[in-house]
């Protein structure tokens, strides 16, 4: 589940979701916002998409093909909005800048998280696999389970009576 908490947006990897946004002052319903997560480190951007303003709220919708990709970590996001938008190959290349969500401040975080469902499985669930680092990891914590409940088993069945 995509959540917005305050400025903090958690994504997980592979998930379809949404959260709205109320729009600027100054924004019409034919302006388009950019919403960017960038990595902080590179100061590029990982990931891109362009809205098309409809109403006085601000959707942003991503699906489960725009967020499988994303590398789990933590991130910084904007969202720039852009009057007399020009595009090439779907993509903005001019636009005169009309606001910035969070220009002058600094940039709330992102954090793609990872999932059992993209860290297990691939597209066709019938070739879904582990790799052995994966299978030995679950193998040696489920041992401990193992072990723990064995051990609280004998706690109890030796426990004093008072």
């Amino acid at each position: 589940m995509i959540r917005l908490i305050q400025r903090r947006l958690i994504i997980p990897r592979g998930d379809t979701g949404s959260f709205n946004i109320p729009l600027l002052s100054g924004t019409n319903i034919n302006d388009v916002a950019v919403f960017t997560i960038i990595d902080p480190l590179v100061r590029k951007k990982i990931f891109e998409k362009i809205i098309k303003i409809e109403s006085d709220t601000l959707s942003i919708a991503l699906s489960h093909d725009e967020t499988v990709g994303l590398k789990p970590g933590k991130y910084l996001w904007d969202i720039k909005i852009y009057k007399d938008p020009e595009y090439l190959d779907d993509e903005l290349i001019n636009g005169s800048e009309v606001n910035s969500y969070y220009g002058g401040f600094s940039l709330p975080t992102c954090e793609i998280k990872e999932t059992g469902d993209t860290f297990l499985c691939n597209d066709n669930p019938s070739e879904a696999s582990l790799a052995k680092s994966q299978i030995d990891f679950v193998t040696d914590a489920l041992k401990a389970i193992s072990k723990g409940v064995e051990q609280t088993k004998t706690n109890v069945s030796h426990y004093p009576m008072i």
